[in-house]
């Protein structure tokens, strides 16, 4: 089966694995299956099945004087915790925010009171 990209930007990204303190320039793909920071010097993938939160227009502490609006994806990944941030143009994020949320919800049940 193939896979298909739901979202595709350019924005401002920090990853640890980036190996620098500051955002850069990066693409950003999103499937039903996972989501892709792609930099000149490398990338990185994040399963959403590894993905344990999601938040919207926060910025973490110490890359506060980066970003202005971000999404911050935590997930596991080799036995530890890491976070990916994702910065865009508005129209970008809405649509973006929106279609991460519908994947990592499909096929989820959930209760509503």
């Amino acid at each position: 089966m193939e896979e298909s990209v739901v979202a595709d930007f350019v924005g401002r990204v920090h990853a640890a694995s980036f190996g620098t303190d500051e955002p850069v320039t990066g693409r950003v793909l999103l499937s039903q299956r996972r989501l892709v920071l792609a930099t000149d010097d490398g990338k990185e993938t994040v399963p959403l099945s590894r993905v344990f939160d999601v938040v919207v227009g926060s910025v973490p502490g110490d890359l506060r004087s980066f970003f202005n609006d971000s999404v911050t994806v935590a997930y596991e990944q080799d036995g530890s915790r890491r976070a990916a941030l994702v910065e865009g143009e508005p129209e970008d994020m809405d649509k973006f925010v929106r279609l991460l949320f519908k994947a990592l919800l499909r096929n989820v049940t959930v209760t509503v009171r």
